[in-house]
């Protein structure tokens, strides 16, 4: 089949399908309407709505179906929780053997409850959105914060 063909087939099921008929059409060509009716734009727009209702009621169902066939598990058996140590490492983009120092002792103080958590955690949330290296913004928060403390890091 041409394309040309192809596209007067098309045309003439969408008008049927969208219940527009014509009073007068080339009869010799087997077209039921003429051809300046369906343009092209608006051949291509009810093309790709007949695309996405296909994809709506077949892929959808299909997708469903594969996701609900597949074990589930919780949320926490999937992800790693992270530590601390993790948390600060990457949310801080540490990058220097000085800045992994620093972290490996404020963790250490944390868990020998030297330190609150507390503190680490408002220095963590105000520095993180710092540009471009939070890390810096961490240590001299945390070092202002725990010296209203009295505590030395």
């Amino acid at each position: 089949m041409s394309p040309k063909t192809a596209i007067r087939r098309t045309r003439i099921a969408l008008q049927h399908a969208l219940g527009r008929t014509a009073a007068s059409g080339p009869a010799a060509s087997g077209d039921a309407l003429p051809a300046q009716d369906v343009s092209r734009r608006s051949l291509v727009r009810a093309i790709g709505l007949a695309a996405g209702w296909c994809v709506a009621y077949v892929a959808m169902p299909l997708l469903a179906q594969v996701r609900s066939s597949s074990p589930r598990q919780g949320i926490s058996s999937t992800r790693r929780q992270l530590t601390l140590n993790d948390l600060l490492a990457r949310g801080l983009r540490a990058r220097r053997v000085e800045e992994f120092e620093f972290i490996d002792k404020v963790v250490e103080l944390v868990e020998q409850n030297k330190l609150p958590l507390r503190l680490v955690q408002a220095a963590y949330l105000w520095s993180r959105n710092k540009r471009p290296y939070p890390m810096i913004y961490f240590q001299q928060a945390l070092i202002r914060l725990a010296a209203r403390e009295g505590i030395a890091i």
